[in-house]
């Protein structure tokens, strides 16, 4: 993968378990880093590991997401201390594991907070910076939960899909100023917020196989993702060699008898074989190339209007 290395890429919940494996592919590519996180601790251990393995410029800065003002020092302090951002990764995330008469007020605005708010707080901050150098790319970690309900995920579901549909519109914006706008929805991956909902064996078991009191549908592969594996799909959007790819959705482990997946699977190599990868933007969920239902509106227009060029010839003039 090829990046601009005159850029800073910029990573939030840098320290969580997806987060802190896109830091360090980006590292092993030679991408300076300003990893943002609320854990302090944390964070400075992950910064020390890094800077002991890689020569660029790596740096840490205590965020919450969730406060736009400490999002706009942390801008300010990484432009004057890295450089010019040029990547954003949004990768911050809570869960709230509750049934709807459960959840309480406090708890779906903290999720909405982080998930939804933190996207539009950092995105917002990089995209203005962007548009000024009219170059950059945006990815946001959402979910499959966002297309895919889940029983006791109420809040966790809506505020990704917020999040995603903000990336989506967010992208339609900044497309002219050269910037990409994409987001990788993942779905069960072995990072810690996954293992904190396991209590049992039976748990995990009921992950791979599915749950019919929930009226979750099991894993296709039998096996959950690795952060690794969705790290490297979000360095491919971020990469220049997806120069051509905005407004698009890597799906993970979509539930196969789901209308979600059964559309996921007519469109799954349009939308991800690198040689499709061009969208219509008259018809955002169709693809330019080899898509039958816009050749079929394309000939179609074609066609009625030769017939009405015919007619108007072969009409006597009054």
């Amino acid at each position: 993968m090829t990046f601009d290395k005159d850029y800073i890429a910029v990573i939030t919940g840098a320290c969580g378990g997806i987060g802190e494996s896109v830091a360090h592919a980006l590292a092993k590519e030679g991408v300076s880093l300003a990893l943002l996180d609320n854990n302090a601790s944390q964070l400075a251990t992950l910064v020390a590991t890094l800077q002991n393995n890689h020569p660029q410029p790596i740096a840490g800065f205590n965020v919450d997401v969730a406060d736009d003002r400490s999002v706009a020092e942390a801008f300010t302090a990484i432009g004057r201390q890295l450089g010019p951002v040029g990547y954003l990764v949004n990768g911050a995330g809570v869960l709230c594991h509750a049934s709807v008469a459960e959840t309480q007020p406090q708890d779906w605005t903290k999720t909405f907070a982080v998930n939804a708010t933190g996207v539009f707080n950092t995105s917002r901050h990089a995209a203005n910076l962007m548009m000024a150098q009219r170059k950059g790319s945006i990815v946001t970690i959402a979910s499959n939960a966002a297309r895919v309900p889940r029983a006791t995920m109420a809040a966790y579901c809506a505020s990704k899909a917020a999040a995603q549909a903000f990336t989506y519109a967010l992208g339609l914006e900044v497309a002219p100023y050269g910037i990409r706008c994409n987001v990788v929805a993942p779905g069960s991956t072995d990072t810690p917020m996954l293992r904190g909902m396991w209590h049992s064996e039976s748990d995990r078991q009921n992950t791979l196989n599915g749950n019919p009191q929930q009226f979750r549908i099991g894993i296709p592969l039998n096996k959950v993702a690795t952060a690794e594996e969705i790290a490297a799909a979000v360095c491919f959007y971020l990469c220049e060699e997806s120069g051509q790819t905005t407004l698009s959705t890597y799906w993970s482990t979509v539930a196969p008898h789901s209308a979600a997946a059964k559309r996921t699977r007519r469109i799954t190599w349009k939308r991800y074989s690198p040689i499709r990868c061009r969208q219509n933007v008259n018809y955002p969920n169709q693809w330019q190339t080899g898509d039958p239902t816009v050749q079929e509106r394309r000939y179609s227009y074609m066609i009625c209007s030769v017939i009405f060029s015919i007619f108007t010839l072969l009409t006597p003039r009054r």
